[in-house]
């Protein structure tokens, strides 16, 4: 709000009323509102009934804004304010020509003079001058964040056209055999190894929480809404991480179990929260004495016990996880197909794999009270899309072998790099791991044979049928060498 009956100019924004507003009583908060806007734009003399009246309108307008927005953030004034930064600093003027005195403005002068000089050539001065009121409403923190949240996505987005770049750059390369035959390899590099933070930084989606592919957030997810979202086709490129699937869907329905009792995704009161903790340890203790499982605990240096090899075992007993957890089996059954026909690394018959879908109804009858999580909405609403867009089976563009890196980059990392300075710690690591990856020295390495498990009918029906039938696929793999970590490792 600009302007008074004193012709003194002022500026009242909506976070100096927040505070106001929330710890005024229910039916007293439009009058508090008021008043804490009179001593705001401080006027000497007794207002005018139309200013007064203008005000008042302008409290009432502050109002029902302002419920709104305390109910979509839950009533938490740090959600508010984190979340709702246009609102927050929002300027009150919608009644300025109102709320101003009653004697006739002057028109607008025409803009004359010089064009209004780009920030980045401006002076010193200008960007100071310029900069004033930022500095004033905010603290040196909040810009800093600010700055570096910005940098960040502008160095990942620019990092991106780098590589895309180079990727399309590259030159093909040709072989000739003794023989004289010749061949021509071309690269056709997918980024598609991403990790879901910067997935979302080059979707340029705000939320973790919220759907790289449709934008749906958790609440949409569950709704007829949020499933017939038009998809961004240009995110189908981002691919699906088939390993961590297997943690998420296994953290789902985990956390499904542990709020049966009160069917409610937060969980609310002393009460509530009892009763939930108490069911997570009986959970937590039925898994340890039946599958020698330890589900939802920190590991130290690692981040949390919930790996690919425990959600694997999970999956593969249906019934039992499903005795523990009180989670259907039919829903768990399903799950497994899904993940199971993912990682295969096989042709998919899509035909056959859309009828999946009937585990996204199934989900949403008995548990629409769970928000779904992002993965879970993903593979489940735009699975069959992503698979089709891409030229191999997508088991083929899944993290395995970059996650099962992770071990030996931390062996040499202690044992074969200097620690003089992270440099030099880099730089060893670096040769080192060329030296392990190169193709004529891994040719001279005796390589151990591995067992693999294969793969059980119900999966087999939803994949294309191939010469071999003895498919070796990762699903019922049980090895430590692909149990995902959630800690980086890598600088």
């Amino acid at each position: 709000m600009a302007g008074n009956d004193a012709g003194h100019g002022a500026i009242v924004r909506n976070r100096d009323l927040i505070d106001v507003w929330i710890e005024a009583p229910r039916g007293n908060r439009k009058q508090v509102v008021y008043e804490k806007i009179l001593s705001l734009i401080d006027i000497t003399d007794e207002p005018s009934k139309h200013l007064k009246s203008n005000i008042m309108k302008c409290s009432q307008l502050f109002g029902l804004k302002m419920a709104n927005k305390w109910q979509k953030v839950g009533q938490s004034r740090n959600r508010l304010l984190q979340n709702q930064t246009r609102f927050v600093y929002r300027i009150n003027n919608d009644s300025e020509e109102n709320t101003s005195s009653d004697e006739e403005q002057e028109p607008p002068c025409r803009s004359v003079g010089r064009p209004r000089v780009p920030f980045e050539e401006a002076s010193k001065k200008t960007k100071r001058r310029r900069v004033a009121e930022l500095t004033t409403d905010r603290s040196a923190n909040e810009l800093q964040f600010a700055v570096n949240v910005v940098s960040g996505s502008n160095h990942m987005r620019n990092t991106e056209e780098e590589i895309i770049t180079k990727i399309e750059n590259l030159i093909p390369i040709e072989i000739k055999t003794k023989e004289g035959h010749s061949y021509i390899i071309e690269v056709d590099m997918m980024l598609t190894m991403l990790d879901g933070s910067v997935g979302n930084v080059l979707s340029e989606t705000n939320s973790t929480m919220k759907c790289i592919i449709c934008g749906a957030t958790p609440k949409d997810m569950i709704t007829l809404a949020g499933i017939n979202r038009p998809p961004n086709v240009d995110n189908y490129r981002f691919g699906l991480s088939t390993l961590h699937c297997w943690i998420r869907f296994f953290e789902c329905l985990l956390h499904i179990g542990y709020r049966l009792p009160i069917k409610s995704w937060q969980i609310r009161g002393p009460e509530n929260k009892a009763i939930v903790e108490a069911n997570k340890k009986r959970i937590q203790a039925e898994f340890r004495a039946n599958l020698s499982l330890i589900v939802d605990k920190p590991k130290p240096g690692y981040g949390s016990s919930n790996d690919g090899n425990t959600a694997r075992i999970f999956f593969h007993n249906p019934q039992t996880s499903s005795d523990i957890t009180g989670v259907d089996r039919e829903l768990i059954e399903k799950f497994a197909i899904i993940l199971g026909v993912l990682a295969s690394g096989c042709a998919i018959d899509m035909e056959k794999f859309a009828s999946l879908e009937e585990a996204r109804n199934l989900y949403i009858h008995l548990y629409k009270w769970y928000n779904m999580p992002n993965t879970v909405h993903k593979v489940l609403v735009h699975g069959c899309e992503i698979i089709d867009a891409f030229c191999l089976p997508i088991g083929e563009l899944s993290e395995d072998a970059l996650e099962a890196r992770y071990k030996e980059v931390r062996k040499h990392r202690l044992s074969d790099t200097r620690k003089c300075a992270r440099t030099d710690t880099n730089k060893d690591l670096m040769r080192v791991l060329l030296l392990t990856s190169d193709p004529f020295i891994t040719s001279k390495r005796k390589v151990s044979s591995k067992k693999y498990k294969k793969c059980n009918e119900a999966v087999q029906n939803y994949l294309k049928r191939q010469e071999n039938d003895d498919l070796g696929i990762d699903l019922g793999t049980i090895t430590n060498d692909t149990a995902p970590s959630k800690k980086s490792y890598s600088d």
